[in-house]
């Protein structure tokens, strides 16, 4: 491999910066059972926690909003049997209540939810990561501190460095690439402002794995993407590379297509400009390797560019 691992020793440094420092009183269960149990039947309201626990190979016995969990987050894929507890904010106690979990597994913002739920089942509140994380160094954190929990460690460790060899074969596969800066974008249907990503978001810190840079040097909102005009676009040699949302991304194109401030953008006039298909923001280590591979194929092969202001569904 080129560049001897580049992205796993920046994921471990990353997570090693106190992201490890898992305090055994910060993550107690309210109930009876020890942390670091062999616990099977586990309840959760996070979509971040069912994720992980999912790529160590213990299926959740009930989650929230498993109908949008499958649309946003198809791999590692949920069994069918898994019972949706309802909305993420207001999941179905009476439901959870008759499936006698014995865990129930909360993300750390679920603080209202915590005390209600703890009559149920032993609950733990996922603490807060550490500061100064970015959004990939929180998803390592996250991966470990319910690999402890559930006494999965040698798992959670598994999954990660699957996670980071995929991130580096995708890496590899684009050495030769010499355009290396681009905006990754979500079109606004309205043809005149996308929301442009960056740190510390998801996505950000995929492409800083892939050695791949932000164009973007404009403010930039605490989660990581701002909404802006098209207008500021306007890196001459960067490419524009957009989520393509099936409809809504067809509906976007049209206007941008009848553009002319669109059509003038140096990407747009240059046929720099591509899709890849949609990742979910907030997702986990597989949305991370998703966004990896789309981006390595698309960049590499430069398929489905627009030459010349009408941009092709990918």
């Amino acid at each position: 491999m080129s560049d001897m691992n580049w992205s796993r020793r920046r994921f471990l440094a990353a997570s090693l910066s106190g992201a490890i420092a898992l305090c055994p009183s910060g993550g107690r269960a309210q109930g009876t059972v020890p942390a670091g149990a062999d616990v099977l039947r586990v309840a959760t309201t996070s979509w971040l926690l069912a994720e992980a626990m999912l790529s160590m190979g213990r299926v959740p016995v009930a989650m929230a909003d498993t109908r949008n969990y499958r649309l946003n987050l198809p791999d590692p894929p949920l069994p069918e049997d898994v019972v949706n507890l309802g909305a993420v904010w207001e999941p179905n106690r009476e439901l959870m209540a008759s499936l006698s979990p014995d865990l129930i597994l909360l993300p750390s913002e679920h603080r209202v939810n915590e005390g209600l739920l703890s009559r149920i089942a032993p609950t733990d509140r996922m603490p807060e990561p550490p500061s100064g994380l970015d959004r990939l160094a929180q998803v390592i954190w996250t991966w470990r501190w319910v690999g402890e929990r559930l006494a999965l460690m040698a798992a959670a460790e598994g999954a990660l460095e699957d996670g980071f060899l995929a991130l580096d074969r995708a890496r590899d596969r684009l050495a030769g690439s010499d355009d290396r800066t681009l905006y990754l974008v979500d079109l606004d249907q309205g043809g005149q402002r996308v929301d442009v990503f960056g740190a510390p978001s998801l996505f950000h810190g995929v492409l800083t794995a892939l050695g791949l840079g932000t164009a973007w040097s404009g403010p930039m909102e605490a989660y990581g993407w701002v909404s802006t005009g098209i207008e500021w676009l306007s890196h001459p040699d960067a490419r524009i590379v957009y989520l393509d949302r099936g409809p809504s991304t067809q509906r976007s194109l049209a206007r941008l297509r009848e553009s002319t401030l669109w059509r003038s953008l140096p990407a747009v006039r240059a046929g720099r400009c591509l899709s890849i298909p949609s990742v979910f923001v907030w997702g986990g280590l597989s949305s991370a390797v998703r966004l990896a591979d789309a981006l390595a194929d698309r960049l590499s092969q430069g398929q489905g560019e627009d030459q010349g202001g009408g941009a092709e569904h990918g």
